[in-house]
């Protein structure tokens, strides 16, 4: 999905879902109308231009502007082509006025080929050897990288919208945030930036704390090695966890993605000791999380995201689950220019 501005999105229309409130600006792989009503369905037609037409008087800046001020989440699944269109303006208007279409076309590669990437993660349909082709319309048989005339032919007939322009850029998509600050570290976005890192790393840390739940619960009585003070059988395996001050975590039901809780009530040291005794058990080398739990229970956001850098390979805040709500492969390019030291690069995509 393509963010516009706080839970704003725009998305092709072969990857059509009812799963949020939606708006439907084409008929190429939709029932129109669809048959079912939905609550969610503020609007169907037939094309972008019938939907400039039927809700925002045929004023494409009455589309931005209307977007822009909504607070809950909204898709508009559109074609490749209005998509294309659509991204332009928006960029041509987030960017400072010193961004070219070697650079949109730079960002507009980048963003279908990790749309293309997501394809083999999130397969939609299947390849028929028999014909050839994809039985069903995906990322693979609908989005091509662009030619560098085609991305010029573009931006020259792409204008600016001045709702776009003069919105508050710290509700733009991180990764834009990220190469704004990556550029310069006084960004006045950097706040915002922290703000979204520190919301993506409690997220893929209670993530990997319910992943180390997991581990040592399904080892069931063989969680007695891990706090050999206890003495777990059949019958009092629950009991037995409870009483541990290792373990006890692991069958706490107020234990369950609260962060504010887990802090206030267990001591950080207490998961990378579970670490610890799970690598011995498994005769395995240790992972060490100490440095990682030190970082995110002191709150250096700033010093997470350098870590990641660091890490020299990929990027955490954008992938997995958050794998297709974000331009991937931009971000790892300014991963890579943070990293050498190259940052100068990334000066066409300053935010105004």
């Amino acid at each position: 999905m393509f963010h516009i501005a706080k839970k704003v999105y725009l998305e092709y229309d072969y990857k059509f879902h009812q799963q949020y409130p939606y708006i439907i600006a084409s008929n190429r792989w939709n029932k129109h109308p669809i048959t079912i009503t939905k609550s969610e369905l503020i609007s169907q037609v037939s094309s972008f231009e019938e939907l400039l037409e039927e809700r925002y008087g045929n004023n494409i800046e009455n589309f931005w502007t209307q977007l822009l001020s909504e607070d809950k989440k909204l898709i508009v699944f559109v074609d490749p082509s209005t998509m294309a269109k659509l991204q332009f303006q928006y960029w041509k208007s987030i960017f400072k006025d010193g961004v070219t279409a070697a650079d949109l076309h730079k960002l507009h590669t980048s963003w279908i080929e990790s749309n293309r990437l997501a394809g083999y993660y999130s397969l939609v349909g299947s390849w028929d050897t028999g014909t050839n082709a994809w039985t069903k319309a995906n990322a693979f048989n609908e989005l091509s990288l662009p030619t560098l005339t085609e991305s010029t032919s573009l931006f020259a007939e792409t204008t600016t919208s001045n709702s776009i322009k003069s919105m508050n850029k710290s509700s733009v998509s991180i990764e834009y945030l990220m190469a704004d600050f990556f550029h310069n570290n006084n960004s006045s976005h950097k706040t915002e930036l922290l703000k979204r890192i520190k919301h993506l790393t409690w997220d893929n840390w209670l993530d990997e704390l319910e992943h180390l739940k997991y581990e040592i619960i399904s080892g069931n009585i063989d969680a007695g090695k891990l706090d050999t003070s206890l003495n777990i059988t059949i019958g009092n395996i629950e009991s037995e966890l409870a009483k541990s001050d290792l373990l006890k975590w692991t069958v706490d039901p107020a234990f369950i993605n609260d962060a504010e809780y887990i802090r206030e009530n267990y001591d950080p040291q207490i998961f990378v000791n579970c670490y610890i005794k799970l690598a011995e058990v498994w005769q395995h080398e240790y992972d060490d999380m100490s440095e990682l739990s030190r970082l995110i229970n002191s709150d250096q956001y700033e010093e997470l995201l350098n870590r990641d850098v660091n890490r020299n390979y990929g990027c955490s805040y954008t992938r997995t689950r958050f794998f297709e709500k974000a331009n991937h492969v931009f971000v790892t390019w300014c991963y890579d220019l943070k990293r050498k030291g190259q940052t100068s690069q990334l000066s066409p995509f300053t935010l105004r």
